[in-house]
């Protein structure tokens, strides 16, 4: 039971180092200008659009909730958004 508690250990490990490199070489390697450029042309609606994604998300987190049925009282709403946003973003 040892070696599999330590190999679980390091595969979390190692996935949480796999992530945030990703997430570091996006932010590096993201040109500012041109996503600056974009947000600006796009305008007002920039706003709408990331309302209407919320929203999806949020409706889409509800549904999980509640398919989770009396298991849903272990976990939080938003600790269940959190969850399905950093699996949505791994995967």
């Amino acid at each position: 039971m040892g070696k599999l508690n330590t190999w679980l250990k390091f595969s979390k490990i190692a996935l949480v180092i796999i992530a945030l490199l990703s997430i570091v070489l996006f932010v590096i390697n993201t040109d500012y200008n041109t996503l600056i450029n974009e947000i600006n042309r796009v305008g007002f609606k920039f706003t709408y659009i990331l309302f209407l994604t919320f929203t999806a998300y949020l409706l889409g987190t509800l549904g999980w909730q509640v398919c989770m049925g009396d298991k849903k009282k272990n976990i939080s709403l938003f600790q269940l958004f959190i969850i399905r946003q950093i699996g949505e973003t791994l995967a």
